[in-house]
């Protein structure tokens, strides 16, 4: 049996190329210890590519009609053969050691049923790439979202014991995104213990121009509205007001601030774009709120 098997969900992005030959250049682990099962669901253009990578890898390729992540997420699930199941996604590359650090992680803490690793920028080119927020600051360690107080890990470097997963009953389909937040809230509720292993290091490509980045996290935000009404009977909250758009408006006049002081002016483009990201996420839980009839702002 593979030691570990990674699930890839992929709609309408040929970088899954960039993706397989960093898979294909992992160390310290043998290829045929490891599975990788991708799902394209919402788009039919990889195929071809895949079969390329499959002379050197041990690939399972399957396709769905249907666009959406989650439900994708699960069909890949039930596939995979091995206990530890690692996700990334197609907009990323993985260290040499990404996977012999998670199974190395996981074997020395039994107890531990999720880990998330770090996740720096790959090779920023535009301003947007290298000055915009990167995924949850890197994650150099837990997450928190302010809606239940169970820490969370992202699905562009995350990894779980699959029987875990099985026993909360996978991924929610109804949240096309967040649904890895949500996974972690009910692992969280089961006291299921989730952690970090900063050896394990993904590299992520940012949204490379400023509509991309608003659009990223309007769209997010949007869930998270659901993500609240999921969850707001446990939370016994029935109104609740997202600081994170405010936040980013106090720490964008902190950067003008350091500019003028330090007479960097890249302090600016980290101003500007912290502004652009502040508004999509007070648009979108905005648009979530009308959208899953919520008092979540």
């Amino acid at each position: 049996m593979n030691r570990a098997s990674i699930l890839i969900v992929v709609k309408n992005d040929l970088r899954i190329s960039r993706l397989m030959v960093s898979l294909m250049d992992q160390k310290n682990i043998s290829k045929n210890d490891f599975e990788i099962i991708i799902v394209e669901n919402g788009s039919n253009i990889i195929s071809n590519i895949i079969k390329q990578y499959s002379k050197h890898l041990n690939i399972k390729y399957y396709h769905l009609d249907k666009s959406n992540m989650p439900m994708a997420r699960n069909y890949a699930l039930k596939k995979a053969r091995s206990n530890i199941v690692l996700f990334t996604d197609a907009d990323c590359i993985v260290d040499k050691n990404w996977v012999h650090e998670v199974i190395k992680y996981f074997s020395l803490n039994p107890n531990i049923v999720g880990v998330g690793g770090m996740i720096k920028r790959f090779y920023p080119k535009t301003l947007v790439e290298k000055y915009a927020s990167n995924l949850v600051n890197n994650q150099q360690k837990l997450n928190y979202l302010h809606i239940l107080q169970y820490p969370y890990v992202v699905g562009a470097n995350s990894a779980f014991r699959k029987d875990a997963l099985i026993s909360i009953g996978g991924f929610d389909e109804t949240l096309l995104s967040g649904n890895d937040v949500d996974i972690c809230y009910k692992l969280g509720l089961k006291n299921y213990k989730i952690s970090i292993c900063n050896s394990a290091i993904v590299y992520h490509e940012n949204r490379n121009n400023i509509f991309a980045h608003f659009r990223r996290f309007y769209k997010y935000s949007i869930y998270q509205a659901l993500l609240f009404k999921k969850y707001k009977r446990i939370s016994n909250t029935n109104i609740l007001i997202n600081p994170y758009p405010y936040k980013c408006l106090i720490k964008s006049i902190g950067y003008i601030f350091c500019s003028i002081i330090q007479f960097d002016f890249t302090y600016i483009f980290r101003s500007y774009f912290l502004i652009i990201e502040g508004l999509g996420v007070f648009l979108g839980n905005i648009h979530g709120a009308i959208k899953f009839h919520v008092m979540y702002f």
